[in-house]
């Protein structure tokens, strides 16, 4: 360390040479240098050392800070990384592939489109739609009628067009004055003067004895509420081969019905989520093969809620048969290499028409059943083992009561694979039966 003063100080008291080049840097012209003087013997003087640039010292306790601040910082990204990093990447991958999507969320009370702000379901006073019971004279009017039962709920409130700022009402009003009749859902624009104009495109048709008091509203013929119209197809996110086509509720339902009472009461379960319209839901898998002294038999659709808190339906194609023409032929090969020309059904059937849309079977059924087709065959069907099943005779049974089926025996009935069994992509086990041993429909008079 001595050392370095005493060389720093020779250089600091060491005379500075007078050839050096102009200063490059400076901002105005160098004049050139004067002759040097004659060498004088200078007076001894006490010569000051120039000032040495030094280090500047940082206390320990602030790297130490700095260093703990980075790690903290690193840290906590590589955990939202690590944990957040493929629901991102999904996203962006989803966003690059098909651009936002829209994600409704059936949980929140409130749902803004461009025309309603829809809200969970409330219901309002009566609106008296109905006209009263006629009876005999003296005779005071039942404690129940279609009127005192009719409920009125408002399900949104219009944010534009010719009704804006009214309240849209769905009218739950029982037909035909018979208090067994059909429950009908009837939609209506309501003013602060409670004026009413009916929604045609939502509603039912209206007839002379429908029992409904059509003096009480106008009616609009061509205004509709674009939420409330679902696609005809909904995508499978298992298999495009096996889309969900949609069907009429009015064709499965007896009454129009809520989607919240129908999913509590069915205890439907949630398989997947559409981002465009929500939640979907199916029956629960079956633990017993149905009978007809079963009573009701679940549908084994799918099930969308709308907005207004009413419920949309649809039913899976297989792909297993062929869609061509609705043919509903098997396109696969028999175990013996023979090919089907009969059209089969997926559903149960009775005198009335389908029953369901999907005759789903226990799953602990597979265990009774063996392959019908090639082992080599991808597509995995399935037909009873024992020939004498009781779903084969029961089958035979209502075969031999149709009267293009005169002189079939059993063995023939065999030899023509009356039932065969397949799994959709849900993993739902679904019975086939030939449409020529099944119920013909008598329209149930």
């Amino acid at each position: 360390m001595l050392n370095n003063f005493i060389y720093m100080e020779s250089l600091n008291n060491s005379p500075l040479p007078n050839n050096l080049p102009p200063d490059m840097w400076e901002d105005h012209p160098t004049t050139p240098p004067s002759p040097a003087p004659t060498p004088m013997s200078a007076p001894p003087t006490m010569s000051r050392p120039a000032p040495m640039y030094t280090v500047p010292r940082t206390s320990w306790w602030r790297w130490w800070l700095t260093l703990i601040i980075i790690l903290g910082i690193t840290g906590g990204f590589g955990y939202v990384a690590s944990r957040y990093w493929t629901d991102v990447a999904v996203w962006v991958a989803n966003l690059i592939k098909t651009g936002p999507a829209t994600i409704i969320d059936n949980s929140q009370s409130d749902n803004v489109d461009d025309q309603v702000a829809w809200q969970q379901r409330e219901l309002i006073g009566s609106l008296n739609l109905m006209k009263p019971v006629l009876t005999s004279p003296g005779q005071p009017q039942p404690s129940e009628t279609p009127s005192s039962l009719a409920r009125y709920y408002k399900v949104g409130q219009f944010v534009s067009g010719p009704y804006q700022d009214q309240d849209l009402v769905i009218a739950a009003l029982i037909m035909f004055n018979d208090l067994g009749g059909p429950t009908r859902f009837y939609y209506f624009a309501k003013n602060s003067q409670n004026k009413l104009a009916l929604l045609a495109k939502h509603s039912p048709e209206l007839y002379e004895e429908d029992g409904i008091d059509h003096n009480k509203f106008t009616i609009d013929t061509s205004y509709q509420i674009a939420r409330l119209f679902f696609p005809d197809t909904v995508k499978n996110p298992r298999t495009n081969k096996e889309p969900l086509v949609l069907v009429s509720a009015k064709q499965r339902l007896s009454s129009d019905q809520w989607f919240d009472e129908l999913k509590t009461k069915l205890n439907w379960q949630k398989v997947f989520i559409d981002q465009m319209w929500g939640d979907v839901y199916t029956d629960p898998m079956p633990t017993d093969i149905w009978t007809q002294e079963d009573g009701l038999l679940p549908t084994y659709g799918f099930y969308l809620a709308a907005p207004d808190g009413t419920v949309r339906i649809y039913k899976l194609v297989a792909s297993v048969l062929s869609s061509q023409a609705n043919e509903n032929i098997p396109f696969f090969s028999w175990k013996d290499g023979s090919s089907s020309t009969d059209a089969y059904i997926m559903f149960e059937m009775t005198g009335c028409g389908a029953s369901n849309l999907a005759a789903v079977m226990p799953p602990l059924l597979l265990d009774e059943l063996a392959p019908a087709t090639s082992p080599s065959y991808p597509l995995k069907v399935y037909e009873l083992k024992d020939k004498n099943h009781d779903l084969l005779k029961d089958l035979f049974a209502v075969a031999r009561t149709r009267f293009d089926n005169k002189g079939l025996t059993y063995q023939k009935f065999l030899n023509n694979h009356p039932i065969f069994f397949w799994q959709d992509s849900f993993g739902r086990l679904i019975k086939f039966q030939n449409r020529k041993y099944v119920p013909l429909v008598d329209g149930c008079s």
